[in-house]
């Protein structure tokens, strides 16, 4: 597998996005380091290795905010440097309110962690299992209009645009 270094001076893109004082800061792992298999497995393998590093977002705020709703994961993306925010959940209608209160949170979560003019450039929804809606039912507007994208049961390069 091949190991992304980290010349003097340059950051992967999680870690840069991320202010130095960060406390979670200490919980980015190089490349796919911090995914689990729930992610993993729903991943394109030819995608595996276009991330520089990785941030697993729901452990790393487990601590501050037990109760609250959290995102799963920040893969950086390794040559466009940016953040995308993966979240691997049940689908179901039901589950969209869920998802989206989820986003709501990471983003509040994360205000005291990004860098100055950092953000998150893409949230994803990828399912955990057996996708239970259509692409056109209004729940997939919804998630639109709440700025997250689903990418159904496999993260694929076309999510990445």
């Amino acid at each position: 597998m091949k190991r992304h270094a980290r010349c003097a001076g340059s950051k992967t893109p999680v870690r840069a996005a991320l202010r130095r004082s960060s406390r979670l800061q200490d919980h980015v792992r190089d490349g796919l380091g911090a995914v689990k298999r729930d992610l993993r497995g729903a991943m394109q393998d030819d995608m595996k290795m276009l991330f520089a590093d990785s941030l697993d977002l729901d452990a790393a705020l487990a601590a501050d905010h037990p109760a609250e709703n959290s995102w799963d994961y920040l893969l950086g993306h390794a040559s466009t440097r940016r953040i995308l925010a993966v979240e691997v959940h049940a689908v179901h209608t039901s589950e969209v309110g869920v998802v989206i209160r989820k986003k709501k949170a990471a983003k509040q979560q994360l205000q005291a962690h990004l860098a100055a003019g950092a953000q998150v450039s893409k949230w994803i929804w990828v399912s955990s299992g057996r996708v239970g809606f259509l692409p056109f039912e209004k729940c997939c507007l919804r998630l639109s209009q709440n700025g997250i994208d689903f990418a159904g049961t496999e993260l694929q390069n076309k999510h990445l645009a």
